[in-house]
């Protein structure tokens, strides 16, 4: 992965403030990605603990064993259907598909409008969060506002409509869920386990053996406690810290994708995916909105 050469570091942010973060949401989010890809590294495994740390979500995402049965296809199936709609809107085509697929899975579990909530908030705000810590550059307020504005739509996509619009009140709406809801289960043991483990399984060295202390030095201590995970010391915190802060500042990079991702993704579907078949079992999803 290349960094951009000097002339060309502000390249994506200058592209950003020429659009509008309403109109042109998808490309300015899709800039904000590129642009922050190491820095934000953690988002895909942070958002998984955090629908692990509610025991209501827990208790469901446990149940279904998929988690434990596959989870590798599990982790990249949920990241590539998150991804297409990201990538693609919620127009006719891919990313209307996804979120049918998405919410065709959802409809077989009695997940709660709140917990739906706390993941919306989580999409988004994590990679935001991740960035304004560990980012080469300041976040600017248009890549905030199109983070928050797709988040809103995914929701109302997925049937919430009484959703944050803000990106500063999908922050503290997501504080407001880890405060109150997060909490240890038993349920969200063997799922904490095995996010460590794949993410840790897909890494080389050096990364690899520093997988572990980085999720549980640098993720949020009230999502680490709820998994049953060990938060480490303040010295160990602070390496991790000081790792991750280290990995951000190689950004901006010339590579749209991040290579592990796409790594995965083709040892999962080496000849393509269709967002319609992936996921777990098959059902039908004739509507992009699940009523809520």
């Amino acid at each position: 992965m290349a960094r951009q050469a000097q002339e060309d570091l502000y390249a994506r942010r200058e592209k950003i403030e020429r659009l509008d973060p309403i109109e042109d949401y998808i490309a300015i989010t899709q800039l904000f990605y590129q642009d922050f890809q190491n820095a934000i590294w953690l988002q895909t495994p942070e958002s998984l603990m955090i629908s692990y740390s509610v025991p209501s979500m827990a208790k469901i995402l446990h149940g279904t064993g998929e988690y434990e049965k596959d989870y590798r296809k599990r982790f990249v199936d949920q990241g590539v259907l998150v991804a297409t709609m990201q990538r693609r809107g919620f127009a006719p085509g891919p990313g209307r598909d996804a979120v049918r697929r998405m919410n065709g899975m959802h409809r077989q579990y009695p997940i709660l409008a709140e917990d739906f909530e706390m993941i919306g908030c989580a999409t988004i705000v994590g990679p935001g969060r991740l960035a304004e810590r560990f980012g080469w550059r300041e976040v600017t307020a248009k890549e905030k506002a199109a983070l928050a504005h797709s988040s809103v739509l995914m929701m109302r996509h997925m049937g919430i409509s009484d959703f944050p619009r803000s990106y500063e009140e999908q922050r503290d709406r997501l504080d407001w869920h880890l405060d109150h809801r997060a909490a240890f289960s038993e349920d969200a043991v063997p799922l904490g386990r095995a996010t460590v483990e794949y993410f840790t399984s897909i890494e080389d060295e050096p990364l690899r053996s520093l997988v572990g202390p980085i999720l549980c030095g640098v993720i949020d201590p009230r999502i680490v406690r709820a998994l049953g995970l060990e938060v480490p010391g303040p010295e160990v915190s602070a390496l991790m810290t000081a790792y991750v802060t280290a990995m951000g500042s190689l950004d901006p990079v010339t590579d749209d994708t991040h290579p592990t991702i796409a790594k995965e993704i083709a040892a999962q579907y080496p000849g393509g995916f269709d967002v319609t078949r992936i996921g777990t079992h098959q059902v039908d999803a004739d509507t992009s909105v699940a009523p809520r």
